[in-house]
């Protein structure tokens, strides 16, 4: 009898030592091509790209809506100067909608300037919001460049 219970019990003691004891799981990223995006509830997407032609500037802001999540999108787009060390604001637009935005905006820029577009979208769903801001750099090529 003691022999069968020794026999249950050596069992037993190892399943909950192996149930109790602490396991050290790890992971490991590898390099790749792959983008890293955020991910967003009530939004699809924003894109953002700063062109330059001549001392013709454009800031170009696309917000993706989520058909059937977004309830409503609000844009501002800044374009900011580097002055200096600042950063000045000389162009700012926004817009609002339903569905996805699309805001250009036009500003003058002078040659050898770096120059900053940035949108701050707010996207709304049945659930509650999100904001986020992302910002692009760009130069405005030299005359002899463009």
């Amino acid at each position: 009898m003691k022999k069968s219970k020794k026999a249950l019990f050596l069992p037993l003691l190892l399943a909950l030592f192996l149930v109790v004891s602490p396991v050290k799981l790890e992971a490991t990223m590898q390099e790749s091509n792959y983008d890293v995006m955020p991910c967003w509830s009530y939004m699809n997407g924003i894109s953002i790209g700063i062109y330059f032609n001549g001392t013709k500037g454009v800031a170009d802001v696309t917000v993706s809506d989520i058909y059937g999540v977004t309830t409503y999108l609000d844009a501002t787009v800044n374009v900011y100067r580097r002055t200096g060390g600042d950063w000045t604001l000389i162009a700012s637009t926004t817009q609002s909608g339903t569905s996805t935005l699309y805001i250009d905006v036009d500003f003058t820029a002078v040659y050898g300037q770096t120059y900053k577009a940035e949108a701050i979208v707010t996207a709304y769903g049945d659930d509650g919001s999100e904001t986020d801001t992302v910002s692009t750099q760009g130069n405005c090529p030299k005359e002899e460049d463009s």
